[in-house]
């Protein structure tokens, strides 16, 4: 006889299942309703929005894509950890935000600092010299982490009078690249420079405006006058005097602070020279291409007072007239010679860039000149009569590829 015991037991069994199942069938249909993504997707990806960061309150935003996590109609959550390269750290979870419904893309944000503090929005990691922050995303499925790396520096400051002479009576131009400075990337900082003279020994403080949200590089302008100084916007000074701007750069990696400054020389108006060098460059004497990493780049240059210095790179960027990659030559008014230089590697086309400077630190427009290195010998080999490396024959026609 039939144990009815055990009957139940499997009818009760398969109507668990089958209610089981039409469950998952619903929440399906209700998912598809709602146009929530219900196919699985790969691996989630990371990105940073940049790849290099100052040690104390740089913003880096974190952009984390995963169909995954999209698991309902409204914002999802997802969590990243954020590990500091210094020794000891273990790392702390930052909450990601998804930034619209069903987008599958989730935002977080976290700033540089000289310790590590969670607590606040925000949050802040410890941040050393020549280190690393890594954000880790430990996907789900598949099993996988995915890792973004921000390497950590202390960056230097650069500070430049645009000219090497000032009129009295006219305007310096005070030139700062700081990022570290650069303490918001929703707008444009301010950074502040002592200007001084030989007339005035103490000075005056100079606002510099950043150029853009989150460029770096900051401007100003202050006035060269007999006048008496007034804050941000004149200085005493004679002709003869040194004008002189400096700035108190972030403490480096050691907790050293360092003062960068710059010089320019007050001279009578009317007297400046405004008038750059015009220059160009050939490399090999204009020709297309090269075996050969070894080229010879020839330069020319004219200037109304003399050429004084050319400046060579691979970047298109223009130089300021106090870098210390000028190369200094005697003082001519026509300059030319054939320089030797070294291609980098790697067959393609190579572009270099010149510029010229005079010594009131006028620099020339871009000069530039292409070449294409080609270390690869060509191939040949026989198709027709025979595909052999070598035929002979007094008659037939040979095809070659």
């Amino acid at each position: 006889m039939r144990d009815k015991n055990k009957s139940y037991l499997r009818e009760g069994i398969i109507t668990v299942i089958l209610l089981s199942f039409m469950f998952l069938v619903n929440i399906l249909q209700v998912r598809i309703a709602l146009g929530i993504e219900i196919i699985s997707g790969g691996t989630g990806a990371l990105s940073l929005s940049k790849s290099e960061a100052f040690l104390n309150g740089d913003t880096i935003i974190i952009t984390l894509i995963d169909s995954d996590l999209n698991v309902s109609s409204s914002a999802d959550t997802g969590t990243v950890k954020l590990i500091s390269s210094d020794t000891g750290s273990s790392g702390i979870n930052l909450t990601m935000t998804e930034n619209n419904s069903n987008s599958s893309t989730f935002l977080g944000t976290f700033i540089t600092a000289s310790s590590t503090n969670q607590n606040i929005s925000p949050v802040q990691v410890k941040a050393i010299a020549n280190g690393t922050i890594a954000v880790v995303y430990q996907d789900a499925s598949p099993a996988a982490d995915v890792t973004a790396n921000v390497s950590t520096k202390n960056f230097g400051a650069v500070l430049d009078i645009t000219a090497d002479h000032v009129a009295i009576g006219g305007n310096a131009v005070v030139s700062l690249y700081d990022p570290e400075t650069n303490a918001s990337i929703s707008y444009a900082n301010v950074a502040n420079v002592n200007v001084k003279s030989t007339t005035d020994s103490t000075g005056t403080t100079l606002r510099l405006t950043e150029t853009g949200n989150d460029t770096g590089s900051f401007l100003g302008t202050i006035a060269v006058s007999a006048s008496d100084t007034l804050v941000n916007t004149r200085i005493k000074s004679a002709v003869g005097d040194t004008i002189t701007v400096s700035f108190t750069d972030n403490p480096d990696a050691d907790g050293a602070i360092s003062i960068v400054s710059d010089t320019a020389e007050v001279v009578e108006a009317g007297t400046i020279d405004s008038s750059a060098p015009s220059g160009s460059i050939a490399i090999n004497d204009g020709d297309i291409y090269t075996k050969t990493t070894s080229v010879t780049l020839n330069l020319s240059a004219t200037d109304n007072t003399g050429v004084t210095g050319y400046y060579l790179s691979a970047s298109s960027t223009t130089p300021s007239s106090s870098d210390s990659s000028w190369i200094s030559v005697s003082s001519t008014t026509s300059y030319s010679a054939n320089v030797s230089y070294t291609l980098s590697n790697g067959d393609g086309s190579k572009t270099l860039y010149v510029w010229y400077k005079d010594a009131a630190g006028n620099v020339s427009s871009t000069a530039s000149d292409s070449i294409t290195l080609d270390t690869t010998a060509p191939t040949v080999s026989i198709t027709s009569p025979t595909p052999d490396a070598t035929y002979s024959t007094t008659s037939s026609t040979i095809s070659l590829a």
